[in-house]
C-alpha cells in the first residue's frame, strides 16, 4: 500500500499509576527532596493508534472500573475515550467498541486502510474481523514473538510515552502537595502524550520497521564480514624427520 495515511498500527501499554522514583545522588548529610507517594499501586492501559504519515487517534484509556466517574476525565487529550474492565485490560468487547466508536470515526474516508497490530486474544473476534471489514478496515496479524520488532508504536512511541509519563509524575509529586490520583492521571497523561506522540516519533516508527517507506532489509540482520557459511579448513602441523 502507497498510501500512509491508510496504514495505521494500534497497540496497548501498561501505564504505572504511581511510576518508580527516580533514582540520584547525594551529598552525605544532604537532604532529599520530598516527594508524596500515592498508595496507588494499579495501572491504567491506554490504546494508541497511528497512521505512517504521522498522524495520531487520540489515546483510548481503559481503567479498572465498574462506573465512570466523570471527573476522572479532567484536563484530558481531546477526544480521548474510556473502557472499563474488571482488570484494566483490553478485551474482545472493548476492541469491538474501540473499532467502531473510536479507530472509524477517526480514519480517512479514503478506503481500504489496513490496521496492523499484534495477535494477542483480545484482537481475535470473527465479529469485530466482519465488521472492520464491512467498513473497508483490514485487520492484520504482525508475527508472532516479532513486535518488540516489528511494531511502529513499540519502536518509536511508548518507550518515550513511560519516560514522559515518569517525569511528568515526579515533576507534579515535587512540586505540589498533591499525589497522582484517578482524579489527576488525566491532565498529567494529556502533557505526556503530547511529548511522546510527534509526528516525528510516529512516522519514524513506520520508517525503523521497513512498513513505510516499505524496505524489506529493514529487520534483517546486517551479516557479518565473513559471510562463509564454512568454517577455516584447520590442517594438521608437518612434522619433520631431524
Amino acid at each position: 500500500m502507497k498510501k500512509p495515511n491508510c496504514i495505521f498500527n494500534m497497540d496497548e501499554t501498561g501505564v504505572a499509576m504511581e511510576p518508580d522514583q527516580p533514582k540520584g545522588i547525594f551529598l552525605k548529610g544532604e537532604r532529599r527532596p520530598m516527594m508524596l507517594l500515592s498508595g496507588l499501586k494499579g495501572q491504567f492501559t491506554v490504546a494508541g493508534c497511528v497512521s505512517a504519515a504521522g498522524f495520531c487517534l487520540p489515546p483510548f484509556v481503559i481503567i479498572d472500573r465498574k462506573r465512570f466517574n466523570p471527573a476522572f476525565a479532567e484536563g484530558e487529550v481531546p477526544g480521548r475515550a474510556y473502557g472499563l474492565s474488571h482488570n484494566g485490560w483490553m478485551d474482545q468487547e472493548l476492541f469491538h467498541l474501540w473499532l467502531k466508536d473510536h479507530f472509524l470515526k477517526y480514519i480517512p474516508t479514503t478506503r481500504p486502510v489496513i490496521l496492523l497490530m499484534d495477535g494477542h486474544r483480545s484482537h481475535y473476534n470473527p465479529e469485530t474481523i466482519r465488521f472492520a471489514s464491512k467498513n473497508g478496515a483490514v485487520l492484520f496479524t504482525l508475527p508472532p514473538n516479532t513486535t518488540h520488532m516489528s511494531q511502529p508504536l513499540d519502536r518509536s512511541c511508548f518507550g518515550p510515552l513511560k519516560t514522559a509519563w515518569r517525569e511528568v509524575c515526579h515533576r507534579f509529586m515535587c512540586n505540589s502537595d498533591q499525589t497522582v490520583s484517578r482524579f489527576s492521571f488525566s491532565h498529567l497523561l494529556h502533557e505526556a502524550w503530547d511529548i511522546a506522540m510527534t509526528r516525528k516519533n510516529i512516522m519514524n516508527g513506520f520508517k525503523v520497521t521497513g512498513i513505510f517507506p516499505f524496505d524489506r532489509k529493514a529487520l534483517v540482520p546486517e551479516p557479518e564480514d565473513d559471510t562463509s557459511p564454512y568454517s577455516p579448513l584447520l590442517t594438521p602441523p608437518r612434522h619433520t624427520n631431524r
